[in-house]
């Protein structure tokens, strides 16, 4: 948004308190343009295995919903099991920024967020990849590792409400 349209959105503002920027008033008008389509529904994590080896797997994780959905924020928190180590996270297109992008102990966290820059507000996409792991089983081939959602941590965000799918989003994986 031009800043010449900010200003006389500031101006037309009556009810500005004195702390308010303008730059609070663009992003939030900024915001609002980019909500106007959005078909609010649910959304979910899916997932899908690709066997590379008898023990290399990718593992990508997409957050789906519908096709004029858009998302804030998200974080997906999930417990492997120790026969599996995570050699690499690849972060999709879902949402413009990951600022966190963890795992240890057994435990991955990734947190995905719009992102703002010079040209506005960019929300995320659900029906695209959120991750892909690389994954690599140690030990026994034989022995199942697992990938297991964790239900309590793991949501999904539009304007501060969750809007996960708790019911859809898968809940383990076998590799």
């Amino acid at each position: 948004m031009q800043e010449k349209e900010c200003k006389l959105q500031l101006k037309q503002a009556l009810d500005l308190s004195k702390k308010e920027k303008i730059q609070d008033v663009c992003l939030s008008a900024q915001k609002e343009k980019e909500l106007e389509n959005v078909q609010e529904s649910k959304v979910y994590f899916s997932s899908k295995v690709n066997k590379k080896t008898p023990t290399e797997f990718d593992v990508v994780i997409s957050l789906m919903g519908g096709e004029a959905m858009r998302i804030d924020a998200s974080d997906l928190v999930l417990i492997y099991s120790d026969n599996l180590t995570i050699e690499e996270m690849i972060t999709g297109p879902a949402l413009p920024s990951f600022p966190r992008k963890l795992s240890e102990n057994g435990v991955i966290t990734l947190t995905g967020i719009a992102r703002l820059d010079e040209d506005g507000i960019t929300l995320g996409q659900p029906n695209n990849v959120f991750v892909t792991l690389r994954i690599k089983k140690t030990g026994d081939s034989k022995q199942k590792g697992t990938i297991t959602t964790n239900k309590n941590d793991t949501n999904a965000f539009l304007q501060g409400n969750s809007i996960l799918d708790g019911e859809q989003t898968f809940e383990t994986i076998e590799l």
